[in-house]
């Protein structure tokens, strides 16, 4: 479903049945990547193909890897591109606009998700133009450049990773600029007693205030 316009428009699709329930978005692009079941009985599918949907006209194309995938193999790129993990330790780069496979990235060995999807597979996040990509059966981290297209150093780790998350300091989208209190700053000598840490403060600037707010956290 996209709601656009005031409206929610369902995506019409070929298949009898279709099933996407894993999305990732990129603010470069107005177009979603998504998984794509159509075995509406199986336990476990294993689809080759993944969805691109267009937000702007509420259609979508289907493109197949060859190789299948998991819930966690879907990431996008800095310019809006879809990635890939596939089974074939591939990492494939589409080209969300014309839907073809640019690029196809050596990463990890061969794998295939586990019967349990709670067990630990390859996980893939993008910071910048470096993908970050899990190998959990070799207990590994690759870091891929996404500009060269290839894998620009790999690390040892100490234990199997389940899951990644990369921190960059920065969020992931922009914050809203939004007046506190309809007013934008105000200095504390004409404000005497006035308590600064208001409930929709950012955690950061939490700091003062305290003791004049009995039980509020951060």
């Amino acid at each position: 479903m996209i709601y656009r316009d005031g409206t929610f428009h369902k995506v019409a699709v070929a298949d009898a049945y279709a099933r996407s329930g894993n999305l990732v978005g990129s603010e470069r692009s107005p177009i979603v990547l998504g998984d794509y079941k159509v075995d509406e009985d199986a336990e476990q599918e294993r689809p080759t193909r993944v969805a691109l949907f267009d937000t702007r006209d509420g259609s979508h194309r289907l493109v197949d890897l060859g190789s299948s995938y998991w819930f966690r193999s879907l990431a996008r790129g800095p310019e809006g591109e879809a990635l890939v993990l596939t089974y074939d330790g591939k990492l494939n780069v589409i080209d969300v606009e014309s839907g073809n496979v640019v690029r196809k990235i050596d990463v990890i060995q061969s794998w295939e998700e586990k019967a349990d999807w709670q067990e630990a597979g390859p996980a893939i996040k993008v910071a910048g133009s470096s993908a970050y990509v899990t190998d959990a059966q070799n207990k590994k981290l690759h870091v891929v450049d996404l500009t060269k297209g290839e894998v620009a150093k790999t690390i040892d780790l100490p234990q199997t990773p389940v899951e990644l998350a990369v921190v960059t300091g920065k969020p992931e989208a922009p914050a809203r600029e939004e007046k506190a209190h309809g007013h934008v700053s105000h200095g504390h000598g004409s404000h005497e007693g006035h308590d600064h840490v208001h409930d929709d403060a950012a955690p950061s600037a939490g700091a003062e205030g305290h003791g004049g707010r009995g039980g509020h956290g951060h």
